[in-house]
């Protein structure tokens, strides 16, 4: 159980970092008044609020597997739902932050039925990525 716990940090450390850097080359793509004011600590909020929906993408994953077991050895299935929470999630958060007048997107950022592509990708990828590189680290430890 030590080693999944581990696994576990290492998950979310892996997906702040992810994110923050995400939300640091995206930056530029929106109009915030919010970055204006305090450019690093809106980014950096924003990255805490992004491990928050990948932990909540994970709880739900975790609870359709029992367990926290699939963090060692996910399947297909389990990125498939990885990609389709984070879509969702993303179309919620940009609908709710259009809605409410946070921010806007820059004339750059490719959008897709008004929601921006970047952000719509964002939570599915890095969640995707980090997963996947626990996944490697575990089995490069069971090849040694």
């Amino acid at each position: 159980m030590d080693r999944l716990w581990k696994r576990g940090g290492l998950l979310i450390l892996l997906v702040f970092l992810f994110n923050l850097f995400w939300e640091y080359l995206h930056s530029g793509l929106y109009v915030s008044s919010m970055l204006e004011e305090s450019y690093w600590k809106t980014i950096l909020l924003a990255s805490l609020g992004d491990v928050m929906y990948v932990g909540l993408i994970f709880v739900i994953v975790s609870l359709k597997n029992n367990g926290l077991r699939w963090i060692e050895k996910s399947r297909k299935v389990d990125y498939i739902l990885i990609w389709i929470l984070g879509i969702l999630i993303a179309i919620f958060v940009e609908l709710k932050a259009a809605y409410l007048g946070k921010w806007s997107y820059t004339s750059v950022m490719p959008t897709i039925f008004g929601i921006g592509i970047s952000p719509l990708l964002q939570l599915a990828v890095t969640a995707s990525l980090a997963l996947w590189i626990v996944g490697k680290i575990n089995l490069l430890r069971l090849l040694h």
